[in-house]
């Protein structure tokens, strides 16, 4: 990599001063009266079907301004004390937001506009869920699958969140910055969970595996899953390729868990090709606890990962951002020059002895 894309002073100091002046007035904006730090954030496709509010308490319902205008609804809940964020892949019918692929002035309009609000917020960790076609034919319905890689076969998104994000600022430095892609998404989170998919969910739970992100609208033809297979993929969605891609670019931690709808077009003729209405049901219940529950156990977590330490000096990693302290900004250092999350350093997550990633115990 060529070492002149990167000035030798853009530290991670640096960009934290950029990003900063980046957001001016709207740096890590919260809802009218309400100061608490919330650096947590959940994604989820269907709000009336996942149902989060049956377990956690609903707090504020409210939008933001954005470098790119007004957010999507935002809303604050809580569980177990733990405060967090959640948005929705697409709007409600009817609220004047993106409810559908066809309402989006361009492709990727409204993953854009989810991500530059979770930046504008203070986001530093990010879980979501989503249903999705199964490639792996090691696979059955109701499977769950916490992946550690992607491939993109999808290039009419914004291929980066950045332009939006420093969208009408002087500061170009950002044009200059590559993004690193090892982990692919964070272990912490991924860990976090498979422990409570251990004990949420009905179905097989795989630890590692490898989503293909293809075109919106249609699924893959038959032809079209034997080349998924050929190159590695496991399962395959439409959009969350753009979401990973999106977190690191943003610094957020980011992890997502997969549950298999359906068997990809051609496989297991012989067997019904999606899972049943008890089947969705199940799933619905299983995501709702697995999330909430990793919800619960990240409260004054302190990562371990090394998300976003690669070339550290020349990775321009905007977040996590400065601490709010009303309306002024304020950050507070570890030992190593770093930011830490937010709050009192929690306990240190360690793996089981004789862990790996794809160790088949965990399997």
């Amino acid at each position: 990599m060529d070492s002149k894309l990167f000035p030798s002073d853009l530290t991670r100091r640096r960009v934290f001063s950029l990003a900063g002046a980046a957001l001016g007035s709207r740096a890590l904006a919260a809802p009218a009266g309400d100061d608490e730090r919330v650096t947590l954030a959940i994604i989820n496709r269907d709000r009336k079907w996942l149902d989060l509010e049956s377990m956690a308490k609903l707090e504020k319902t409210f939008t933001i301004d954005t470098p790119i205008g007004k957010s999507p609804t935002i809303r604050k809940l809580r569980y177990k004390d733990v405060p967090f964020y959640y948005v929705t892949r697409h709007g409600d019918v009817g609220s004047g937001e993106i409810a559908a692929t066809d309402d989006e002035q361009f492709p990727g309009q409204r993953s854009v506009q989810l991500w530059v609000t979770l930046m504008t917020l203070g986001v530093t960790d990010v879980i979501h869920g989503n249903l999705i076609g199964g490639l792996n034919p090691n696979y059955n319905l109701d499977d769950m699958v916490i992946v550690d890689d992607f491939i993109d076969l999808k290039p009419n998104h914004p291929q980066s969140i950045l332009p939006y994000f420093f969208k009408g600022k002087e500061n170009t430095e950002w044009k200059r910055w590559g993004t690193r892609m090892n982990p692919v998404m964070c272990p912490d989170l991924r860990r976090a969970l498979y422990d409570q998919a251990l004990v949420n969910h009905h179905a097989k739970v795989h630890y590692g595996g490898t989503l293909v992100q293809t075109r919106t609208d249609r699924w893959e033809t038959p032809a079209e899953v034997k080349m998924l297979r050929m190159i590695g993929g496991d399962v395959t969605c439409t959009l969350d390729g753009t979401y990973i891609v999106y977190a690191k670019q943003a610094g957020i931690h980011y992890a997502t868990m997969q549950y298999v709808m359906n068997f990809g077009e051609g496989m297991r003729s012989n067997d019904v090709a999606m899972t049943s209405e008890a089947g969705f049901k199940r799933m619905a219940v299983s995501m709702r606890k697995t999330m909430l529950e990793t919800v619960a156990g990240l409260k004054d977590f302190k990562h371990q990962c090394q998300c976003f330490r690669l070339l550290e000096d020349r990775y321009r990693s905007i977040f996590p951002m400065p601490k709010p302290c009303g309306a002024l900004l304020c950050r507070r250092e570890n030992g190593d020059g770093g930011f830490l999350l937010g709050g009192p350093p929690g306990p240190r997550r360690t793996p089981p002895s004789g862990f790996s990633e794809r160790s088949p115990e965990l399997e």
